[in-house]
């Protein structure tokens, strides 16, 4: 037991004298090892000079510098201009569907001419008169600084609008996409090729149908799109009432022989208002060789009002503004083809010297079933082309094809059209006569709008066109 504490004893002195010496050689060591360090003001190198210290710090400062830029370079937006070719009517209101127009920080919108158009922040353009504006949209995103313009040409149009981008099969829009940002590469393509394609830098309508026009910029992993929306629809048609294709006919006359004679009969047994108010002058057997005899009390001449008077002086007494004339056949029989291409010739260009307002129709001469001696489908077809060929030469001068319509497969009058196994016509054959005119009288109602719509356009394009 005093053995035991003896130990004990002893352990605890030993510890008393170890633990100083400890402690001391801690603190040596640690004044030895960092004593080099004060010396280099902790700069992380023995015995650094202070220009060598000056030297650290400023490339130190150049590293972090070229480091902030690289981040800035890599922030730095990309940049995407598209413009495009859009043909809008006048007084038009149509807004172009612009994707992601909403995620857009700011936009700005502007018209190189505003008297033609405008456009909203929504993509809302309106038409205002005929002529040509740029109209730009400036949009800011996160990462892209996005320029799309709408390259507009207005004209007039009585029976057309566009709500929309909406585009035509037979119109050409130019489109073009290009960026600013280096080292990038612009594409545009189309949703749905069937519908819309894009070739040789134009919007190609192929169908009517919709999609969607996107161009792209894109650098390493980023990208940015311009995307809109477009239509493709059937270019409208005027419409035309069967009332504005007889009132065409208002104030004409249609001169004629037995052919026109079986017309009129034709046109009585129609509605009231049936071709208008056209005035029907026809004799059997007549043509140009009466019409250019003088006027006697026995002539064949037409006589309107008690007054027997030749075809030109009836259309100016009459004040007609349109004269259909269907002669032919009768002249044919008295000298040939070309006979009658000499004689009609001159007689149509007097017919025009004496009314000069006045639009003559010439209506070609009809086929033959039973062709005998002169009367023959070929001279018909020779005198159709060469009163055809005339129409294209003069001024106020129109060509009707009543040929055609009434043929078969061999090129003469169709059997179940002919009267009398000739070259008169059944009431069928009729209904084709005057349904051949009213197809006429509507394409030429169409063109007549056109035409005044054109020459409006024209106007206003002169009245508001920027002057630099």
């Amino acid at each position: 037991m005093l053995k035991n504490n003896k130990t004990n004893t002893n352990k605890h002195k030993l510890t008393y004298i170890l633990l100083p010496l400890l402690v001391v050689l801690v603190i040596v060591g640690t004044i030895f090892i960092t004593k080099p360090y004060v010396t280099g003001a902790n700069e992380g190198t023995a015995n650094e000079t202070p220009t060598e210290k000056k030297n650290e710090i400023e490339t130190n400062a150049k590293d972090s510098k070229s480091t902030d830029t690289e981040k800035l370079a890599k922030a730095e937006p990309l940049n995407l201009n598209l413009a495009v070719t859009m043909r809008l009517f006048r007084d038009d209101v149509a807004k172009v569907k612009i994707k992601n127009l909403k995620y857009a920080s700011k936009i700005t919108v502007s018209s190189s001419n505003k008297n033609v158009a405008t456009i909203k922040k929504d993509g809302t353009i309106t038409a205002k008169h005929c002529g040509k504006a740029d109209l730009s949209m400036n949009l800011t995103y996160k990462n892209c600084e996005k320029t799309l313009t709408f390259k507009t040409i207005v004209r007039a149009c009585s029976y057309r609008s566009k709500k929309g981008f909406v585009i035509y099969p037979d119109e050409s829009n130019k489109i073009t996409a290009t960026s600013s940002t280096k080292d990038s590469e612009v594409t545009v393509e189309s949703s749905n090729k069937n519908i819309a394609d894009i070739k040789d830098g134009k919007i190609i309508a192929k169908k009517t149908g919709k999609a969607l026009i996107s161009a792209t910029v894109k650098k390493e992993s980023e990208e940015s799109k311009i995307v809109f929306a477009v239509s493709v629809k059937k270019k409208p048609e005027l419409k035309i009432t069967e009332k504005l294709i007889d009132d065409w006919f208002n104030g004409s006359i249609i001169a004629g022989h037995s052919i026109g004679c079986g017309f009129q009969m034709y046109c009585n047994m129609q509605y009231k208002g049936y071709l208008g108010t056209a005035r029907h002058l026809c004799k059997n057997c007549y043509g140009v060789y009466n019409d250019n005899k003088a006027v006697t009390p026995s002539s064949l001449h037409y006589t309107v009002n008690g007054k027997k008077a030749k075809l030109k002086d009836h259309v100016k007494a009459l004040k007609a503004k349109k004269v259909f004339i269907n002669y032919g056949l009768n002249d044919i029989g008295e000298g040939g083809a070309p006979r009658f291409i000499n004689a009609y010739e001159p007689f149509l260009t007097e017919l025009c010297r004496k009314n000069p307002k006045t639009t003559v129709y010439i209506i070609s001469p009809t086929p033959i079933y039973d062709e005998r001696g002169g009367l023959n489908n070929s001279n018909m077809r020779e005198i159709n082309k060469a009163l055809k060929k005339y129409a294209k030469k003069h001024k106020h001068v129109e060509f009707i094809d009543m040929y055609t319509p009434l043929i078969d497969s061999t090129g003469k009058l169709r059997a179940d059209l002919c009267s009398d196994h000739y070259c008169h016509l059944t009431f069928g054959g009729y209904k084709i006569y005057g349904d051949t005119l009213k197809a006429y009288a509507k394409e030429s109602l169409t063109k007549d709008t056109d035409k005044e719509d054109k020459e409006f356009t024209k106007k206003e394009v002169k009245k508001y066109k920027l002057t630099k």
